[in-house]
């Protein structure tokens, strides 16, 4: 999370003044370290809840704890909607591949007037009460390995931490324990392309930890697998790591994953 690209070595020594003068004068040299640069980092967590849960992921149920860790770490996978039993009109027919609740939203004609995802922090977890805690966390198309409209339509700035204020993701701490409780991420423009367009695949959503929101680019992994082979830049560069409540229905509603949608229906 250092600036390197910033950063000098300055070194300071005595030299005399020549080889007939031995008075010795006090100089230094600079050096810059702008550039390249890279790391030797190896991922070295033994804490078995993080081993265990990231290696026994259900993609198919979902998982009760999303766990999101920085460097060589880990994701998490959304699905947005239930699944896909029924027709055009989601109530009756065949399977179409469209969620049926998004077939339903679609009949009814919603007006999406604001969409967001919010996540809530396991602050039970003893393990990481103590430890420091990502400042934002990024939402992605995993599917595609790209933006989602609501970062491409945010405003961008200099200052990573001000840039794509509107997209949000931005930890909501308590006031006493100054401890995480949520994070939210606006994902209006990506709603409203779904329902009003029947073209628009529901695609995945990745979410990650970032370092800095300018930095969108996906890198290839060095070992890919089945289920990914890019990883957002920016997730790398942050060690940080946080624990997040999933969408099942095991999980107290006040602490589940919720996917909120204010809207408008036409009469």
């Amino acid at each position: 999370m250092i600036n390197f690209a910033k950063g000098t070595i300055v070194i300071k020594y005595k030299e005399d003044t020549s080889l007939t003068d031995v008075t010795r004068v006090e100089k230094s040299m600079t050096f810059n370290l702008s550039g390249s640069t890279t790391n030797l980092l190896e991922q070295s967590n033994t804490n078995t809840n993080y081993s265990n849960a990231t290696s026994n992921s259900n993609p198919i149920l979902g998982d009760e704890k999303l766990y999101l860790k920085g460097g060589e770490g880990s994701l998490s996978v959304l699905t947005l909607f239930g699944p896909d039993l029924y027709g055009n009109d989601g109530t009756t027919g065949s399977p179409n591949g469209v969620a049926d609740e998004l077939d339903i939203i679609r009949k009814s004609g919603w007006l999406i007037n604001e969409a967001s995802l919010v996540f809530y922090v396991d602050t039970d977890n003893t393990d990481f009460k103590k430890s420091y805690e990502p400042d934002r966390i990024y939402l992605y198309d995993f599917t595609n390995n790209s933006t989602i409209l609501d970062y491409y339509l945010g405003a961008s700035s200099t200052n990573k931490f001000a840039s794509k204020y509107s997209f949000g993701g931005y930890i909501n701490k308590d006031a006493t324990s100054k401890r995480g409780i949520s994070y939210k991420v606006s994902i209006t423009s990506h709603i409203r392309n779904l329902v009003k367009n029947i073209d628009v695949k529901n695609v995945k959503l990745g979410v990650v930890v970032t370092e800095d929101i300018n930095t969108a680019d996906m890198f290839k992994l060095k070992t890919p697998s089945i289920f990914i082979s890019e990883a957002p830049k920016a997730s790398v560069m942050n060690p940080l790591g946080t624990i997040l409540y999933g969408g099942k229905s095991t999980i107290p509603v006040d602490k589940r994953l919720k996917l909120e949608i204010y809207y408008t229906k036409p009469n």
